[in-house]
């Protein structure tokens, strides 16, 4: 303010003023402002592949549990379905 004596001080003040917003905090407010954007756009996308992956989990699971309930099924009806072998002795 010394050097420039010419430039009212309230004026001076102002123009550095918004300098300092246009230049510093303006591009910081963006810049928050698209990494806020897209922590949600991951964070939707997360859930979104969560919940694909949940329900592949589930079918598989249930999938593979009717397998086995068919297989021990076969297994324990086992003796139903081979005819007898008569015991010799």
């Amino acid at each position: 303010m010394i050097a420039l004596p010419h430039f009212r001080t309230e004026e001076l003040l102002a123009s550095l003023l918004i300098f300092r917003v246009l230049y510093f905090v303006a591009p910081f407010a963006i810049a928050v402002l698209m990494l806020g954007a897209r922590e949600l756009w991951l964070a939707r996308r997360a859930r979104v592949l969560s919940r694909k992956i949940d329900r592949a989990l589930r079918q598989a699971a249930t999938e593979r549990c009717r397998s086995h309930v068919i297989a021990a099924g076969l297994w324990c009806g086992r003796p139903a379905l081979v005819p007898a072998v008569p015991a010799k002795r």
